[in-house]
């Protein structure tokens, strides 16, 4: 089952990237086809382009994110979710992100002169895969070397760092920028509120993936209070849901009651995670035992060692003393004794 699986994830591994790829390449050539596929509308007809927008891109450092965005994405929630999920959670991404680029339309709805920058990428779906990363596996090392290792709750903060630098080298533009923030920002509200689990509630209301908690701790501390303070308002206006508060009670061999600060995360999904990591180490362990397997014959002994050798020493000493008395000493000393029992 797990060779099945790990088939099924590398051809869909294939076909994202192959299809990325090509799209590319094909622009290199030719920028009348990025255009044909890239945003903002010339017309009514091209609608069609909410659709088609983040499949292709002629900026290398954004496809670069993507494709292993694509590897990323692929490996943890293929299993987790549902494959209608893993499809309705990247378009959605995708097409929420937009809303970036409803300013620069507002702005040629009233001067066509106006010149509006490309829009297409999917830099939106490179910082949401970030947020299921930290949602998941926020302990995970990204990148490691001998030295050092990259955990998944800096790598958003990096490549946020990175698309920055880029846009002020001139490498990508502000569109894609902005395309990637706002995708971190629709994919935390969706996996915090909107995702539907199969307990029948929705949203992940833990404390560990609180907005702030998207970021490192000297920057978490920062962003915690804006965060705060605008949900407050929010609750207040009630344009935004309340996060429920409960207790769990898990049972074991002796019975204990565990308050958490929220309620954890969908068990099914938790659960699921957990069997493919183990059936990987099984895996692992398969290929590094030998071939020939050895009985053990020899079972371990009950006794403590050092009672036995005690036992041992004991006996040996009794063993060794010989007394030796002589014959009249003998008889007297068994008269007496019949002598004795007589009486």
């Amino acid at each position: 089952m797990a060779r099945l699986t790990s088939l099924k994830l590398r051809y869909v591994q294939l076909l994202l990237c192959t299809l990325y790829t090509s799209l590319f390449i094909f622009g290199l050539f030719s920028q009348s086809f990025v255009d044909i596929f890239s945003l903002p509308f010339s017309s009514k007809q091209d609608i069609y382009k909410l659709f088609t927008f983040h499949l292709v891109t002629d900026e290398s450092f954004v496809l670069l994110m993507t494709l292993s965005a694509v590897f990323i994405y692929t490996k943890l929630v293929l299993d987790s979710w549902s494959m209608a999920e893993v499809v309705f959670f990247y378009w959605l991404v995708n097409v929420a992100a937009l809303f970036v680029s409803l300013y620069p339309l507002v702005l040629q709805l009233f001067n066509f002169s106006i010149s509006i920058p490309r829009i297409n990428g999917a830099s939106a779906f490179v910082s949401s895969v970030l947020v299921v990363l930290i949602q998941l596996r926020p302990d995970q090392p990204v990148i490691s070397c001998k030295r050092f290792s990259i955990v998944s709750r800096y790598a958003l903060l990096l490549v946020l760092a990175a698309y920055f630098i880029a846009v002020i080298i001139g490498f990508v533009r502000f569109t894609s920028l902005a395309l990637f923030f706002n995708g971190m920002l629709f994919s935390w509200f969706y996996l915090r509120f909107c995702q539907r689990h199969s307990q029948g509630r929705r949203g992940d209301h833990g404390s560990s993936f609180s907005f702030a908690r998207l970021f490192p701790e000297p920057i978490a501390s920062v962003v915690s209070i804006p965060t705060n303070m605008c949900y407050q308002v929010l609750l207040r206006t009630k344009l935004f849901p309340a996060l429920r508060r409960e207790g769990e009670i898990t049972v074991t061999s002796s019975l204990g009651i565990v308050t958490h600060g929220a309620i954890s995360p969908d068990s099914e999904r938790h659960r699921r995670i957990a069997l493919k990591a183990l059936n990987e180490r099984f895996m692992k362990k398969e290929t590094v035992m030998p071939a020939s397997n050895e009985l053990v014959t020899t079972w371990p002994s009950l006794m403590d060692t050092e009672e036995t050798q005690k036992s041992g020493e004991n006996v040996s000493k009794e063993s060794s003393v010989i007394v030796n008395l002589p014959t009249d000493k003998i008889s007297s000393s068994s008269s007496t004794f019949t002598d004795s029992q007589n009486v």
